[in-house]
């Protein structure tokens, strides 16, 4: 009874799914097909209608209502929304910062990404003696933490001067538009060390912020070549590795040292994929306009 069930559900999820997009003139084939983890995607942030006002009267209770849109093909695990820089005795806001929930990403069920509306609530104040307003320019900031996959196909060949055969052929570099999020793998190079009794392969993921954003970390979860795991670290720029990489405000970008020895000297096609979690802030330069 239970495998009919999970039959049937699956069948209403994907017409839901067939629904939605041919309410948005696509056809059904192309959201089945889509790669939503492609190229570069993040958090949208915009303001509500009115809230907050053009225009704030003293005294008077307003609304800053901001809604969140996960472009991103990967969820949002945690995250927070602040307010920086409102001045207290012309905008007291009962809040100034809130918890998220969960934000799902961009997906075959949910081609959409989750949306949700996070709302502030203030009372405004005075202007200052004989003024007949008061400008406060503040930041509107976004923290969250999320995730990202690499995945491609790379030709494997051992040898040292047969740099193709009747198997594949290999290429030193190759580069990519994005996965999906901020942060993206934008360059992967292969190095080959042949041996007498096999070879080593070493892949040099360039990790770069591709966002609106900052990354200020990024982890590595894990990376196989095949069905084979990776040893891979991140190269600090004094020579120490280590499994996560702090991005400063300049330099946002690491490089994911990966390397594995090989034992057959043939040609052949196989899959390099990687994990990566990060933090990510998204920061806007806002103004709240008192008048009388």
């Amino acid at each position: 009874m239970r495998p009919i069930i999970s039959i049937i559900t699956l069948i209403i999820v994907l017409s839901l799914v067939l629904f939605i997009t041919s309410c948005r003139g696509g056809t059904p084939q192309s959201v089945l097909d889509y790669n939503f983890k492609q190229g570069i995607a993040e958090v949208k942030m915009k303001f509500m209608d009115n809230a907050p006002p053009d225009k704030i009267y003293p005294l008077s209770k307003f609304k800053i209502i901001l809604e969140l849109d996960n472009q991103a093909a990967y969820d949002i695990t945690t995250g927070k929304v602040s307010l920086a820089g409102i001045v207290g005795d012309y905008f007291l806001m009962e809040e100034t910062e809130k918890e998220l929930d969960p934000l799902q990403g961009r997906s075959m069920l949910n081609p959409s990404g989750d949306k949700v509306q996070v709302e502030f609530s203030g009372t405004s104040g005075q202007p200052f003696a004989n003024a007949k307003e008061y400008r406060n320019n503040y930041y509107l900031l976004l923290k969250y933490s999320s995730k990202m996959d690499f995945g491609a196909t790379v030709c494997i060949h051992p040898g040292l001067y047969d740099m193709y055969d009747s198997g594949c052929k290999t290429e030193k570099s190759k580069s990519f538009s994005g996965q999906g999020a901020p942060l993206a793998v934008t360059n992967l190079e292969q190095i080959i060390y042949p041996s007498g009794v096999g070879a080593e392969v070493e892949y040099r993921l360039l990790v770069k912020n591709r966002g609106k954003g900052k990354v200020t970390l990024v982890t590595f979860h894990g990376a196989k070549l095949g069905g084979e795991p990776l040893e891979c670290e991140f190269r600090q720029e004094d020579g120490t590795t280590l499994t996560t990489a702090k991005f400063n405000e300049k330099k946002q970008e690491a490089m994911l040292i990966c390397k594995t020895f090989l034992k057959d000297q043939s040609s052949y096609l196989t899959t390099l994929s990687a994990d990566f979690s990060y933090d990510y802030v998204l920061e806007e330069k806002h103004t709240l306009n008192l008048v009388k």
